[in-house]
């Protein structure tokens, strides 16, 4: 996503609901990464402090009910399986940079695709509740099946 959102995303038999947990640069990482080693030590606790809050946040999401977690923020936003023309699971094109992770693309109808970031320990099951969701219309780079 535009904008550097992280979301918490929640799939359904119909639909994925993308929940904001917060910002790519939250918590001053973008700033310590100027002070060498202190600032990267100083870089690290940051990020499991934000990891922390940003898992006691998905916590909360648990007990509410996907309409409910559209509400939470008008950032958040579904993708409905049967208005999509179809979609594409790939490695990311950062390659090792990327690390682990791979890229979901939705494609709807007359609107520019969506792309998402998965880790790719979820990619075998997204890629198993997709082809279930829409049959034929799923793309997978044979490499993340496994």
């Amino acid at each position: 996503m535009s904008g550097g959102i992280v979301y918490q995303a929640y799939v359904s038999t119909d639909r994925i609901v993308a929940v904001k947990t917060g910002t790519q640069l939250q918590g001053g990482k973008a700033v310590t990464v100027h002070f060498g080693a202190l600032g990267g030590l100083i870089g690290y606790f940051l990020d499991k402090r934000v990891q922390k809050k940003r898992a006691a946040l998905r916590a909360s999401f648990e007990e509410k009910a996907l309409d409910e977690l559209l509400l939470l923020d008008p950032k958040n936003f579904e993708v409905r399986f049967d208005a999509l023309d179809g979609a594409e699971i790939k490695r990311s094109k950062l390659g090792f940079l990327a690390g682990n992770k791979a890229s979901l693309v939705l494609r709807k109808p007359g609107e520019k695709p969506l792309e998402l970031q998965l880790s790719k320990d979820v990619t075998p099951a997204a890629v198993e509740v997709l082809e279930r969701a829409i049959p034929g219309r799923l793309q997978t780079d044979p490499k993340l099946k496994a």
